[in-house]
């Protein structure tokens, strides 16, 4: 619509644009530099403000490492080997509690708590290996502040401060760890709770872990950070940059924000404020700047109208002629002449060279037909097949693409359908592609197809087509290349993988029919034992009951005067009792009767004290949460898969403690860990595929969806790790 208008009110038009756009753009210069002006002194400010208080957070972490660190100074190797008196001494440092509203805990050098203050928190027994600050003091005998988690008793998000306890040797004995319950209130929230303007404060992050410590807002603790790429300014934060700058939160708002690092944990302070809160006092002034911008842009709008109306009507006359002669040459279709130059401005020039270029047109039109001429022998000794078509027939084919067809001379291919040459399954496809062609202005378009030869042979090809212009009106080229054989290549690779997918699923349904298999036959062995159990237990030790009895009437009844057949009968007697005791333990281990009748837990704790009493071998069993119950279907094989531990300890560990723990989360996920201190396993590749027992237990494992995680090192015990869904 612009380009229709005359060119007095084009060129009014563009210098009345230039007025508005120098005006406004002033108006939005002045408004962006006063925005950026106070952005920088109020970044500059929050900046101070949260470099103070992460100074001060700084200073607050630095002062419990020492009073953990002065503490665990005056811990010796035989109070961590004591607990009752590292506790008492624990509790005598009430300062600790002030410090740690989440207690303090001493742990061993395998991660186990000894010592709880509190000691209602309940955490004596529990391992906290896997929390990174006690293993970093316990492995490395560096003090440390650990990633925020879910305290294994407490339940609540908290994170710890841990210092290594050492001996006269410096050697590192066990650690002493504070925890801070970030749901209670702690020293953090003396900062964190404060505002920052109205509606801003501050968040407390940890880079290394991904996470939000606390927040002035408390749903954000222990929420992970922004996907690196969301929010670019705290992707810088988060690789080391320390200051200030404006950025767009998860929320869709407009923040102004600052971080400083805290050396001693690795974390940031950040502050944060609402935009459109920090920026407030410049919206009056920039109303004020816009009304100004719209009188003036008025003003001279009008003004700059008026005067070049006036001057290009009396300037443009000339040129108004001159297109006038030009109009009525090309109405009676004759030879361009040069026009005639009236004056020697800018419009004289103008039609001097338009003279030009009618002279310039004329060599280029001779040149182009030179050009056109070795355009046309190029194609021909091309050898790959190119071919032209318009309004649906060939008008042109090369003498490849001649030999491609199977045709004797071009005249067979000239005017003859283009779709007569495709295979009947491929039309539509070529129908869609000539369309594009043809609507896309000419654009490019490739793609592969099935071509007929003369003979009615089908051949695949690849085929690029263009849009040209062919004696003087518009076609389509096409090049075309024979794909055949790498076809006939992707066909021979397309069934092999169809045959081995074939022997995959084949395999997958094999394995899965071993594993019923194997469920089937475990299930029939349990019946049979728990068959054999019984009859020991109602026959067998029923009948030596009964001969136990008869022997100690026999006793009863004999003259004082036989003392050999006295001795005799009490032999047998007391071999009755072991024989009914051995059949007992049988039975037991057969099919114990305590997990039909009271469940896994009540079996396995029985289980456990069985084991103490017979090896004299320290063991410990815990449950968690204490009134878990196990479904029927896990219970046995689980109770096995202790056993079997249990049996292996007994016979190759040479342990003197081992630890069964069973847990159960919310989400139906049972694990359960068998751990000793043991000799350990000297190669782990080889004992655990070589052992039937352990072997057992990973098919018993399978059997249920889950699986076994086996951690040893020569010396330092083994862990067995089973978890099922």
């Amino acid at each position: 619509m612009f380009k229709r208008l005359s060119l007095k009110t084009r060129l009014s038009l563009f210098t009345l644009a230039v007025f508005l756009i120098g005006i406004w753009s002033l108006a939005i210069y002045a408004s962006r530099i006063l925005r950026e002006d106070m952005e920088r002194q109020l970044g500059e400010q929050q900046f101070s403000t949260v470099s103070l208080l992460a100074l001060q957070i700084n200073e607050q972490f630095e002062d419990r490492l020492g009073a953990l660190a002065s503490v665990a100074g005056g811990i010796t190797p035989a109070m961590l080997g004591d607990r009752v008196i590292l506790q008492a001494l624990m509790e005598r440092r009430p300062f600790l509690l002030k410090q740690f509203n989440g207690g303090v805990i001493a742990v061993r050098p395998d991660g186990t708590a000894i010592a709880d203050v509190p000691p209602s928190a309940g955490r004596i027994g529990v391992n906290y290996l896997d929390r990174d600050d006690i293993a970093g003091a316990l492995k490395e005998g560096k003090s440390g502040i650990g990633r925020p988690v879910r305290e294994k008793k407490l339940l609540q998000p908290v994170f710890s401060m841990a210092v290594p306890i050492r001996d006269a040797q410096d050697r590192v004995i066990g650690a002493l760890v504070g925890t801070t319950d970030l749901s209670k209130p702690n020293f953090l929230d003396r900062i964190t709770e404060s505002k920052y303007g109205r509606t801003g404060g501050y968040v407390l992050i940890s880079p290394q872990h991904g996470l939000i410590v606390t927040a002035t807002d408390k749903s954000l603790i222990m929420r992970p950070n922004p996907a690196p790429g969301i929010n670019p300014l705290f992707d810088r934060f988060m690789q080391g940059f320390e200051g200030h700058g404006s950025t767009v939160d998860s929320r869709g708002m407009a923040m102004l924000a600052s971080m400083k690092q805290i050396p001693v944990a690795g974390w940031v302070l950040a502050g944060r404020i609402p935009s459109e809160e920090a920026f407030a006092p410049i919206g009056n002034m920039q109303r004020h700047m816009l009304l100004a911008a719209i009188v003036l842009t008025l003003f001279a709008g009008g003004l700059t109208w008026w005067i070049t109306w006036r001057m290009l009507r009396r300037q443009l006359s000339p040129m108004i002629a001159a297109t006038k002669t030009l109009d009525d040459l090309s109405r009676t279709n004759q030879v361009p002449q040069p026009l005639p130059i009236t004056s020697q401005d800018e419009i004289g020039e103008l039609i001097g060279g338009f003279n030009r270029l009618v002279e310039t047109l004329a060599a280029r039109e001779s040149a182009l037909r030179e050009s056109e001429g070795r355009f046309r022998a190029l194609v021909e000794w091309l050898p790959g097949a190119i071919s032209v078509h318009r309004d649906g027939k060939l008008v042109y084919a090369n003498p490849a693409a001649i030999k491609l067809y199977g045709a004797k001379s071009a005249q067979d291919l000239v005017a003859r359908p283009v779709l007569d040459l495709i295979h009947p399954d491929f039309r539509q496809t070529a129908e869609e592609r000539l369309t594009n062609v043809t609507g896309h202005g000419g654009g490019a378009q490739v793609g592969e197809l099935r071509f007929l030869k003369m003979d009615g042979t089908a051949v695949d090809v690849e085929v690029q087509s263009i849009g040209i212009v062919y004696e003087g009106r518009p076609s389509i080229l096409a090049s075309i290349h024979d794909i055949s054989g790498r076809k006939r290549a992707e066909e021979e690779r397309r069934r092999s993988a169809e045959t081995l997918q074939l022997r995959t699923a084949e395999l997958e349904r094999s394995h899965q029919l071993l594993q019923a298999l194997t469920a089937v036959q475990e299930s029939i062995q349990e019946e049979e034992r728990k068959r054999i159990a019984r009859e020991l237990h109602d026959e067998l030790a029923q009948k030596l009951t009964v001969l136990k009895l008869q022997a100690t009437s026999i006793m009863s009844t004999l003259p004082a005067g036989e003392p050999g057949l006295t001795r005799q009968l009490q032999d047998m007697n007391s071999l009755l009792t072991e024989t009914m005791r051995a059949v007992g333990q049988i039975a037991a281990d057969l099919r114990p009767i305590v997990l039909d009748e009271l469940g896994l837990v009540a079996a396995l704790r029985d289980l456990v004290e069985q084991f103490a009493e017979r090896t004299k071998i320290e063991c410990d069993f815990s449950v968690h949460p204490a009134d878990l119950a196990v479904d029927n279907r896990l219970a046995m094989p689980l109770y096995r898969m202790v056993q079997e531990s249990l049996t292996n300890v007994a016979r190759h560990a040479e342990a003197t403690e081992v630890i069964v723990a069973l847990d159960g989360d919310p989400s139906g996920k049972i694990t359960l860990n068998i751990s000793d201190d043991g000799r350990g396993l000297p190669n782990e590749d080889r004992r655990t595929r070589g052992s039937f027992g352990l072997i057992g237990m990973r098919e018993r494992a399978a059997m249920l969806g889950g699986e076994i995680t086996i951690h040893s090192q020569p010396g330092a015990g083994t862990s067995i790790e089973i978890v099922i869904p």
